[in-house]
């Protein structure tokens, strides 16, 4: 299940944000901190606890450079990868067989990731557009509790965009946008090895410490 993308438009040092979302993945928490003036950290996770039967988390770091462009730095690119943990598990359903009641299929996995993004921040707007490009190697994997001998593995292409609105003001909003990202995840081959959810789709709301809402410049 693909996780929402994190492009987190840093700045300069010390800036950072922090940022809880809702989608198809679960519940969703991601955070960003630029370490130095061109590079920064994140750590993401999402997790779906919502059922015994159909349960999901994935935690995952990943290392980067970022970097603003223009009289007024509004335009950031960055760079990010890293590397991450998760389990999945799967009642009535199957990649192989199709729907089957009663079937139960459960993995751990590895996932790398390397994402290229580029954002554009406004006064009361936010956009960005990331690219990630990740591989899953399951460490195991199950099927009615039978282990899998051939584990799965994979490589995932996962663009997508993110839009971003503030209302400005201080109190509660000051620092804070309400976020929608949308997007998909497919395999370079026709045919995949493991079922993948196909689109990335959440809402959220970001906190950063420096106040995109009345813009900034050097």
């Amino acid at each position: 299940m693909p996780n929402l993308t994190n492009a987190p438009l840093l700045f300069e040092k010390n800036d950072y944000s922090v940022a809880a979302s809702f989608s198809e993945a679960g519940i969703g928490l991601q955070s960003a901190f630029a370490i130095s003036s061109h590079i920064g950290i994140m750590v993401n996770a999402s997790v779906a606890p919502f059922s015994k039967d159909n349960f999901y988390y994935l935690g995952e770091a990943g290392l980067g450079l970022h970097n603003t462009l223009g009289k007024r730095n509004r335009m950031h690119i960055e760079l990010f990868g890293g590397a991450g943990m998760g389990f999945g598990r799967a009642k009535n359903t199957s990649s192989f067989l199709g729907s089957t009641p009663n079937l139960t299929e459960e993995g751990k996995y590895l996932r790398y990731f390397i994402q290229p993004d580029i954002g554009f921040h406004f006064k009361h707007f936010e956009f960005a557009i990331a690219l990630r490009l990740v591989q899953v190697n399951y460490l195991s994997f199950k099927k009615d509790g039978v282990d899998f001998n051939e584990l799965p593995s994979e490589y995932l292409y996962e663009p997508a965009v993110n839009l971003a609105v503030g209302f400005g003001g201080d109190g509660f909003f000051e620092n804070k946008k309400i976020f929608l990202q949308f997007g998909f995840s497919t395999s370079f081959k026709d045919d995949i090895v493991f079922y993948n959810g196909g689109i990335i789709g959440g809402l959220g709301i970001i906190y950063r410490n420096r106040n995109y809402n009345n813009g900034f410049h050097k």
